[in-house]
């Protein structure tokens, strides 16, 4: 499908009834379905590994938490809510998203539609990456689960969910940010060679690459499930252990990290989601590897929800919503920081 063929006027109409409404219920199924093919008609063609030039917003974790995406684009890119109207002059920076769009909130159904409004209408810049909740094994039983935010809203039809995630076998699974800040959901695969992340061949059914470790798989399952730690000693030798919390992939440390980037000198940072952090962001060690979270409020009330910036010129900072007491979110922009993504000393320097 070309784009000539794609319905704007339909992807039009379904976004603005989101953000008029807050809901889908004056949407069709019919509609809802050919939205979904119109998307996935354009993420088919896009790469595993793909490339994203600076300035980007980075999203990750937004797990059903509309309310509080539509307050980050209301306060970052205004733009973008003019869902690309001819009249109205729009300039945007590239957004790039993480994963993990669905289960545990309260509207996973209208956060993924929208996003995937977005997608169809602004193809060039927004790139959606492939979190672990995008599977269809994991969004169906996990709390507060997509498939049951789908059936309950959708009158008993499991057809949308269906058609969502066979779209997400199609997501990309990593991204490279001006050539030297690797994006993923989960953590640092297990690589040797760096042509192995253009490797992985889409339409991927991520759920047959949990127990299967042949090399492609691994990549995979490290992408989405992988997770850094503070637990194993760096100067022990050890740099990985099997993840036990998540029952799949690893846990590495800081070792790991310095190795993979000794390896791979031009990566100078990284920036994954995956793991809840109250602050909304989290920086190892080395200041080489972010952990970013980007809904508040996922825990506790007071949680607080975080997108990255990356300029141009590659200077960091982080744009955090701190819910007040009533929960009214209130937007906190912190400083650059300048240290990030500027590793200390490497065996190798």
């Amino acid at each position: 499908m070309t784009s000539t063929t794609i319905n704007l006027q339909l992807v039009r109409r379904i976004a603005s009834w989101i953000l008029k409404y807050n809901h889908l219920n004056g949407i069709t199924d019919i509609e809802i379905a050919e939205l979904i093919d119109n998307c996935k008609s354009i993420i088919e063609q896009e790469p595993s590994f793909i490339r994203v030039k600076a300035p980007v917003i980075i999203f990750s974790d937004i797990h059903g938490n509309f309310v509080d995406l539509l307050e980050f684009f209301r306060l970052l890119v205004p733009d973008l809510l003019s869902l690309g109207d001819p009249k109205v002059k729009c300039t945007l920076p590239n957004l790039l998203f993480l994963g993990d769009y669905v289960d545990r909130g309260a509207q996973s159904l209208e956060v993924i539609t929208f996003l995937v409004c977005l997608k169809t209408l602004f193809p060039k810049r927004i790139t959606l990456l492939h979190g672990n909740h995008e599977s269809a094994d994991i969004n169906k039983r996990c709390r507060n689960s997509f498939y049951n935010d789908v059936v309950n809203k959708r009158n008993g039809n499991f057809d949308i969910w269906a058609r969502f995630n066979k779209l997400f076998k199609h997501l990309s699974l990593c991204a490279l940010v001006n050539g030297c800040v690797l994006c993923m959901h989960g953590g640092l695969p297990r690589i040797k060679y760096w042509n192995e992340l253009a490797q992985v061949k889409k339409p991927k059914k991520v759920s047959d690459c949990y127990n299967d470790y042949d090399d492609i798989n691994t990549v995979v399952n490290d992408l989405l499930w992988a997770d850094p730690t503070n637990n194993l000693d760096p100067n022990n030798g050890v740099n990985s252990w099997f993840n036990d919390d998540r029952q799949t992939s690893i846990k590495y440390n800081d070792l790991y990290i310095r190795e993979f980037m000794n390896r791979f000198p031009h990566i100078k940072g990284v920036v994954r989601g995956h793991e809840h952090v109250n602050s909304g962001y989290k920086l190892n060690a080395d200041r080489t590897m972010c952990t970013l979270f980007t809904a508040p409020r996922y825990d506790r009330r007071t949680d607080s929800g975080c997108v990255m910036k990356i300029s141009s010129d590659l200077k960091v900072s982080f744009i955090r919503l701190t819910p007040p007491d009533p929960p009214n979110s209130s937007a906190l922009e912190d400083p650059p920081t300048p240290r990030i993504f500027s590793p200390r000393k490497r065996a190798d320097s």
